[in-house]
């Protein structure tokens, strides 16, 4: 065998290890819905993503995801902005309208 045919399968080789080792990794998501008001808004969001949600005066936020639903009461999930962390099966009212946001966060 040739020194050239060795050396071409062993890039063949390395290059299917590098791609094997290198593709990204499936985003983990929360599994069930986030309500507001008894209409579904959210369904399996991915962790960690702000998600932009409104709601009105004194409507129900409800969280039906294995996850901490953090929400906020503006856009972008700035830490600064945080109201209220929801857990499974835990529902508020807010006592004000918000052009907000809401992040899910594994336990």
């Amino acid at each position: 065998m040739s020194a050239r045919c060795v050396i071409g399968r062993a890039a063949a080789v390395g290059t299917a290890l590098v791609m094997a080792f290198s593709t990204p990794a499936t985003a983990a998501a929360a599994q069930g819905t986030f309500w507001v008001n008894n209409v579904p808004i959210l369904m399996e969001p991915l962790d960690y993503a702000c998600y932009p949600v409104d709601w009105a005066k004194n409507n129900q936020l409800r969280n039906e995801t294995n996850r901490r639903a953090h929400v906020y009461n503006r856009r972008g999930c700035a830490e600064r902005d945080l109201v209220l962390v929801l857990d499974l099966n835990q529902a508020q009212s807010l006592p004000y309208s918000a052009d907000g946001s809401v992040k899910f966060i594994p336990k």
